[in-house]
């Protein structure tokens, strides 16, 4: 659902299913992926860096994972925050 209304435009719609299946179910990296990437896009750098440091434990070492938190840390900087 969150993926078809990002492809339709509906940005905010598509941040509150994610958010809701994040709440709601059981904790799913690609989920918690996603929502990840929706608040860096929205420069909601602090849910951002929190949802960043619930997906390094659950994927502790995966190299996807590791390029993740590189680009949050490079886009927070050049948004000078």
């Amino acid at each position: 659902l969150a993926l078809a209304l990002e492809a339709v435009g509906d940005a905010d719609a598509s941040l509150a299913a994610l958010t809701r299946a994040h709440r709601d179910g059981p904790t799913d990296p690609s989920i918690l992926n996603a929502l990840l990437m929706a608040h860096v896009q929205r420069e909601n750098w602090d849910v951002a860096e929190g949802l960043m440091q619930k997906l390094q434990q659950l994927r502790p070492g995966d190299p996807n994972v590791a390029a993740a938190a590189k680009e949050l840390t490079r886009r927070r900087q050049e948004a000078g925050r």
